[in-house]
């Protein structure tokens, strides 16, 4: 850290504060200036001392992350760094500029969202229809409600679409307000990416492939065993098994991969909000997302549960994490991967927690706080 700052400036200490002088009473006349002992303080080495304080201050916060950052290393706590949607922050969700910007960042993996297509391509995009806020036609228009289920589209009809920037109007381009756009992206295929990564010599970079299903939607989604087939596919052919994870809130498509390709890790995404809740604890019955497993009879243990199903990773919500449930899953021999703080004062306290690594729309805040150097 440099003190270059703190300097004291000639120009600001020629100005003068008029001294009043003090009443024999004891008493300071209301009108008078600010006295240190009986000398007047120049209003100029004032605003420099304040300066300087407030040039330390920051120098001891850049000092305390810095050791923070050193004793995690120390530890051998080195936490996974993965770019949500590749890095949705950043550069328009699941399209080739984003993958390409985290691949530039270095970060340790790039999680992406992946749906087939009525010809069978596996290609990455979040919502099972056409998402209006961030979908045009090819003559620029911006899509005025929900389009076509992608699943109903083919490869050659969904990259008729642009998809390279949020419209500026929604509330969802209030949630990406440092993203840069990308006019003319085009909807990408999981080989796409694969080769991106391949043609920027990232020959270590985790592929975190999120199957999109639900067993609330049929009519919007292939069945579960499709979609993990056709990525399967993919990850061998392309010879990336030891880089790729399979990740879903359907547990049902990762039960099935457990089986047919033992060889692939599995993640096992979760979620208990009001809004999505795929546990449903204190429900009759299993939830329809956890392929069979109850969670009432694994004592309402999330982590218990994944284990018992065949997982090697939990990835829950931030929102709806603490220290026990973490220590929980490590005694399981869980790895934990939350999903998805943005903010560097949530993602120290999940580090601080334990947990192993971090999905996040801004890789670039959590490699500046863990100190890493750049590419």
């Amino acid at each position: 850290m440099s003190f270059d700052c703190i300097k004291f400036s000639p120009t600001l200490e020629s100005l003068w504060v008029k001294e009043t002088p003090k009443k024999r009473e004891g008493k300071a006349d209301k009108n008078r200036s600010f006295f240190l002992g009986e000398r007047p303080v120049r209003m100029g080495r004032l605003i420099s001392i304040t300066f300087f304080i407030v040039c330390l201050l920051f120098a001891l916060c850049e000092t305390a992350g810095d050791l923070w950052a050193a004793e995690l290393s120390r530890r051998g706590q080195r936490i996974l760094i993965i770019a949500h949607r590749g890095g949705a922050g950043l550069a328009p969700e699941n399209t080739l500029a984003a993958f390409r910007g985290a691949f530039a960042l270095d970060v340790d993996g790039v999680e992406m969202d992946v749906r087939l297509t009525a010809d069978g391509e596996a290609v990455l995009y979040h919502d099972a229809q056409l998402k209006p806020e961030i979908t045009r036609t090819a003559d620029g228009k911006w899509l005025k409600e929900k389009g076509p289920a992608i699943m109903d589209l083919t490869l050659r009809e969904l990259k008729s679409f642009d998809v390279g920037r949020v419209e500026p109007r929604t509330k969802y381009a209030r949630r990406y307000p440092k993203q840069t756009a990308s006019d003319g992206e085009r909807i990408p295929t999981l080989h796409e990416v694969v080769t991106l990564a391949h043609q920027m010599g990232k020959n270590t970079v985790q592929f975190w492939i999120e199957i999109k299903t639900s067993p609330l939607e049929p009519d919007l989604t292939p069945p579960p065993e499709a979609v993990a087939d056709a990525v399967i596919g993919i990850v061998r052919k392309a010879d990336i098994i030891g880089r790729s994870l399979l990740l879903s809130f359907d547990w049902r498509s990762l039960v099935y991969a457990q089986r047919v390709a033992p060889e692939i890790v599995t993640a096992y995404i979760s979620s208990q909000s009001g809004r999505f809740d795929t546990i449903q604890a204190g429900k009759a019955g299993a939830s329809p997302w956890t392929a069979g497993f109850d969670i009432d009879e694994l004592g309402g243990s999330v982590p218990r549960a994944i284990h018992a199903a065949g997982g090697q990773y939990w990835s829950p919500s931030y929102r709806q994490l603490d220290r026990k449930k973490i220590e929980e899953a490590h005694s399981l021999g869980l790895r934990v991967i939350v999903w998805t703080p943005n903010k560097k004062e949530e993602m120290r306290r999940l580090i601080d927690m334990g947990v192993d690594g971090i999905t996040t729309d801004r890789p670039d805040l959590v490699k500046g706080l863990l100190g890493r150097a750049g590419p």
